[in-house]
Protein backbone atom coordinates (compact mmCIF):
# COMPACT_ATOMS: atom_id res chain seq x y z
CA UNK A 1 0.00 0.00 0.00
CA UNK A 2 1.32 3.42 -0.85
CA UNK A 3 -0.25 6.66 0.25
CA UNK A 4 0.36 10.05 -1.20
CA UNK A 5 -0.94 13.49 -1.88
CA UNK A 6 -2.35 14.28 -5.29
CA UNK A 7 0.86 14.39 -7.38
CA UNK A 8 -0.45 17.16 -9.64
CA UNK A 9 0.42 19.68 -6.94
CA UNK A 10 3.55 18.18 -5.35
CA UNK A 11 6.75 16.44 -6.40
CA UNK A 12 7.50 12.79 -5.73
CA UNK A 13 8.10 11.75 -2.12
CA UNK A 14 9.56 8.54 -0.67
CA UNK A 15 6.91 5.83 -0.30
CA UNK A 16 7.55 5.36 3.44
CA UNK A 17 6.54 8.94 4.31
CA UNK A 18 3.90 11.20 2.83
CA UNK A 19 3.50 14.90 3.50
CA UNK A 20 -0.03 16.08 2.73
CA UNK A 21 -1.96 19.29 3.09
CA UNK A 22 -5.42 18.73 1.66
CA UNK A 23 -6.06 15.63 -0.43
CA UNK A 24 -4.74 12.17 0.43
CA UNK A 25 -4.75 9.56 -2.36
CA UNK A 26 -5.23 5.95 -1.38
CA UNK A 27 -4.36 3.64 -4.28
CA UNK A 28 -5.86 0.21 -4.77
CA UNK A 29 -9.35 -1.06 -4.07
CA UNK A 30 -9.35 -1.50 -0.30
CA UNK A 31 -10.20 0.93 2.47
CA UNK A 32 -7.78 1.92 5.25
CA UNK A 33 -7.83 3.70 8.60
CA UNK A 34 -6.12 7.00 9.42
CA UNK A 35 -4.80 6.71 12.99
CA UNK A 36 -3.44 9.40 15.29
CA UNK A 37 -0.17 9.05 17.20
CA UNK A 38 -1.96 7.20 20.03
CA UNK A 39 -3.44 4.64 17.61
CA UNK A 40 -6.99 6.01 17.70
CA UNK A 41 -8.93 5.99 14.43
CA UNK A 42 -9.38 9.52 13.08
CA UNK A 43 -11.18 8.67 9.84
CA UNK A 44 -11.77 5.92 7.32
CA UNK A 45 -9.97 6.31 3.99
CA UNK A 46 -11.59 5.17 0.76
CA UNK A 47 -9.74 4.17 -2.41
CA UNK A 48 -8.99 7.25 -4.51
CA UNK A 49 -8.92 10.84 -3.27
CA UNK A 50 -9.76 11.63 0.38
CA UNK A 51 -10.36 15.15 1.67
CA UNK A 52 -8.29 15.52 4.87
CA UNK A 53 -8.52 19.31 5.26
CA UNK A 54 -10.62 18.90 8.42
CA UNK A 55 -7.91 16.81 10.11
CA UNK A 56 -5.59 18.79 12.41
CA UNK A 57 -1.93 19.09 11.35
CA UNK A 58 0.33 16.42 12.83
CA UNK A 59 1.74 12.94 12.43
CA UNK A 60 -0.68 10.15 11.52
CA UNK A 61 -0.49 6.55 10.36
CA UNK A 62 -2.41 4.76 7.62
CA UNK A 63 -3.19 1.13 8.38
CA UNK A 64 -4.67 -1.21 5.80
CA UNK A 65 -7.68 -3.47 6.27
CA UNK A 66 -7.72 -6.70 8.23
CA UNK A 67 -6.57 -9.96 6.69
CA UNK A 68 -9.05 -12.74 5.94
CA UNK A 69 -8.55 -14.29 9.39
CA UNK A 70 -9.36 -11.00 11.19
CA UNK A 71 -5.84 -9.89 12.07
CA UNK A 72 -4.79 -6.33 11.14
CA UNK A 73 -2.31 -6.03 8.31
CA UNK A 74 1.21 -5.26 9.42
CA UNK A 75 1.82 -2.65 6.74
CA UNK A 76 1.53 0.86 8.15
CA UNK A 77 2.57 4.15 6.56
CA UNK A 78 3.44 7.43 8.23
CA UNK A 79 1.63 10.56 7.00
CA UNK A 80 2.48 14.12 8.04
CA UNK A 81 -0.42 16.53 7.58
CA UNK A 82 0.57 20.17 7.30
CA UNK A 83 -1.16 23.43 6.41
Amino acid sequence: MAVGEDRARRGARPSSLSVCSGILRLPGKQTADLLDIAGRRVTDLQPGLNDIRRVAPGVYFVRGPETEDGRPKVETRKVVIQR
